[in-house]
């Protein structure tokens, strides 16, 4: 062993170095300074080996790690590629029709059958023209013997200590009563005693306009859908063709890089 300070050979059976006098055990603790400082850096040197090699084993974890999310990220792109290309094979493959119909087209139809045919005609323009448009000629020959349409449509509002609202009557016309001759107190009063034999239900006029709006929808309606759906068709084959083509760059990307090349190292 050599001395610390002058690096001459030591003789342990002295206290002090031959060559340059530095005490061997300068902090008296009964070990040889050369020897602390021989296990001194030992220690350190199997600290720096142990930490190195957590190190390696942490970026080898990551890698893994990383390489794992790639791949899923990976296969889940290689899914959704799939699922596109079917729902554009599917679509490239439909043969295009005259007419299209879906349950969000009827569902339209019927509100605006309802909106049109149920409220605005029944509510609104046969109350204002005064005579039944459509159900009264259906209709009235069933209400009694000799009864006819048009009919009469005579609308009010009433109102009491606990209600108000729009109240209708729509009479068939009729060999006992000369509808078109009684004034509006006329009906107001006899409506239930005299008029109740010829009235028509409001029901009537409601169903019919509502069929009378509904069927003409029913029947054009999907033949004006039908061009619609097909520029819808051909704006979502653009669009996946723009996503397959930008799936399929990113997994060509990817696909030359081995197991271990993680980019996040």
């Amino acid at each position: 062993m050599k001395c610390l300070r002058c690096q001459a050979a030591l003789d342990f059976s002295k206290t002090h170095c031959a060559a340059c006098g530095a005490p061997v055990d300068a902090d008296c603790d009964g070990v040889p300074d050369v020897f602390a400082k021989a296990i001194e850096d030992k220690a350190h040197a199997l600290l720096a080996t142990e930490k190195q090699r957590k190190a390696e084993a942490a970026r080898e974890a990551f890698r893994v790690q990383a390489d794992a999310a790639e791949a899923a990220a990976r296969r889940a792109d290689e899914a959704q590629l799939a699922y596109l290309r079917g729902r554009r094979d599917a679509s490239l493959s439909t043969v295009p029709r005259l007419w299209y119909a879906s349950s969000g087209m009827l569902v339209q139809f019927a509100l605006v059958a309802v909106l049109i045919g149920g409220c605005m005609l029944p509510l609104g323009l046969e109350t204002m023209i005064g005579r039944s448009i459509v159900a009264a000629h259906v209709f009235c020959p069933s209400v009694c013997r000799g009864c006819r349409g048009p009919g009469r449509v005579v609308a009010w509002r009433e109102s009491g200590t606990w209600y108000e609202a729009d109240v209708s009557a729509e009479i068939c016309h009729n060999r006992a009563v000369d509808i078109d001759r009684l004034t509006w107190n006329d009906i107001t009063d006899r409506e239930d005693k005299d008029l109740a034999p010829y009235r028509l239900t409001r029901w009537a006029s409601v169903l019919m306009d509502f069929g009378l709006v509904f069927l003409p929808l029913l029947l054009v309606g999907p033949f004006v859908a039908a061009p619609r759906r097909r520029r819808q068709i051909e704006r979502e084959c653009s669009w996946w063709e723009v996503e397959i083509d930008a799936l399929e760059r990113k997994l060509h990307r990817g696909g030359t890089r081995s197991p271990g090349d993680s980019p996040y190292r």
